[in-house]
């Protein structure tokens, strides 16, 4: 299915009111934007309208001298590297994106800071559309950066499916009693698939090493991870009572448990994190919000509506294909009070979805082709790009696509004021403990470095907010 992401243009007739007049509303209306962003919001920080000096009424004076942060956070590397000539194109779109806030809200170019700081949200919501629009297009008729920015997407979507893959094999390294060390060493080795499935058909042990309370690996010391720590119970079976090397093995991992426990330990420390979910939030309500302003997108409105950023993987394909119309405060507010944050089960119901993708109808029967059927999966997850039409217009993919966004800008700046070149790049970044390999995540949270907001003029149009319950305005 095609769409029309062009469309994002003003669609309204701007009422004939002074430069300067529309400057100041524009300019507050991104402030209200940015304030009902960070309401409801779980997290230690000050809110807009509590900042020393902000306000709607006298603005924000005076703003920061150091520049904004980067709107997608290239430069923390891993999972989101990019190269030169990526970052060059990412940057140029982002740019490209100011320069559409500046017209939907009839902004001079003077503005763009101002713009990247409290319209934040507003812009990622066309850089999203902008990159969504490259993915879509074909090879030939892409320009350079949007073939760049393609590039971007599919590798970091590669290597997604790469931590994913290789995930589920390391679950079998633990369940049987293999040494995890050395696969890990062999992973960063660049393998063949053949050495791949010789590691993984080692004997499998119920206890990797004596004495037993020493043992880090093996089925009688193996536990599924979170969401699904319940999952495998195989260390209740008799013969976890000791060493034991043979051929008769307790309740063994499906080839789709080792798949789905692989997708969360690769995934779901981010997805269940905060900082994720306020990002995910965030760009919900973004997306509920930009693009009345500017137009009317079918489809937004059922994205707003239901939350569907987190509520529903299945339906994210079609936020832009169903049929619907927003308009303007209704949807503004409705957009707030309805936001709704990831839970336990929503995380798990995006994992599956996932790990379902990355199955690809391969069915194991026999426990003794597990090493075989990861060892195909690794070496087929390294050797397959994905195709950049399906990260848009198909339902796993494109909740990939999302998810890469989202990832990308998390965590949403801090309201301070500070220079960001001090401090470890933004991101969000992984700690594994060798002995546990229990994963934590660290966040390196940006300075907003907001820009000032004149104050208000009596000329002003004024904002006008209807209850949803009673009608009343104010």
């Amino acid at each position: 299915m095609d769409y029309n992401w062009k469309g994002l243009q003003p669609l309204f007739t701007r009422p004939h009111l002074p430069m300067q007049t529309l400057r100041r509303f524009a300019l507050r209306l991104l402030l209200a934007i940015a304030i009902v962003l960070h309401i409801g919001i779980p997290e230690a920080q000050t809110a807009f309208a509590d900042t020393p000096g902000c306000s709607l009424v006298n603005g924000c004076l005076p703003g920061s001298t150091f520049p904004a942060p980067e709107l997608l956070y290239l430069t923390q590397g891993g999972l989101y590297a990019a190269t030169a000539a990526q970052t060059a194109s990412l940057r140029n779109i982002e740019n490209e994106a100011i320069e559409l806030v500046l017209d939907l809200h009839s902004l001079p170019p003077g503005d763009a800071a101002a713009v990247r700081t409290w319209g934040r949200d507003d812009v990622l919501v066309q850089v999203y559309a902008k990159l969504a629009e490259a993915l879509s297009a074909s090879a030939a008729t892409r320009t350079v950066d949007q073939q760049n920015a393609v590039d971007w997407v599919t590798a970091v979507a590669k290597r997604r499916s790469v931590a994913a893959a290789q995930g589920a094999a390391r679950e079998y390294v633990k369940w049987a009693g293999l040494d995890l060390g050395n696969f890990d060493a062999l992973l960063r080795s660049n393998p063949s698939k053949a050495t791949i499935q010789t590691f993984l058909s080692g004997t499998p042990l119920n206890y990797n090493t004596l004495p037993i309370a020493d043992a880090t690996g093996g089925w009688c010391v193996y536990r599924s991870p979170a969401p699904y720590a319940s999952d495998y119970q195989g260390y209740n079976v008799p013969s976890c009572i000791g060493p034991v090397i043979g051929i008769v093995l307790p309740p063994t991992p499906t080839y789709d448990d080792l798949v789905k426990w692989g997708t969360a330990k690769a995934h779901y420390p981010l997805l269940s994190s905060q900082g994720f979910q306020d990002r995910a939030s965030n760009l919900g309500i973004a997306l509920g919000i930009a693009f009345p302003l500017g137009a009317i997108i079918g489809g937004f409105a059922s994205y707003v509506a239901t939350a569907a950023i987190v509520a529903n993987t299945a339906r994210l394909a079609g936020i832009l294909s169903s049929v619907g119309r927003i308009y303007g405060a209704t949807v503004f507010v409705t957009a707030a009070s309805s936001i709704v944050f990831l839970s336990v089960a929503l995380v798990t119901t995006i994992i599956i979805a996932i790990a379902s993708a990355i199955i690809l109808g391969i069915n194991v029967t026999d426990a003794a082709n597990l090493p075989g059927k990861l060892a195909t999966l690794i070496d087929t997850a390294n050797s397959t790009p994905p195709d950049a039409a399906t990260l848009v217009n198909s339902t796993d993919a494109a909740t990939n696509f999302l998810g890469i966004i989202i990832a990308v800008t998390t965590p949403a700046p801090s309201l301070d004021s500070c220079d960001n070149a001090q401090f470890l790049a933004p991101g969000m970044y992984s700690l594994v403990v060798a002995s546990t390999d229990a994963v934590t995540l660290t966040s390196s949270r940006p300075c907003l470095n907001p820009t000032d907001i004149p104050g208000a003029n009596p000329t002003d149009p004024r904002f006008i907010v209807k209850a949803q319950s009673s009608g009343v305005e104010t």
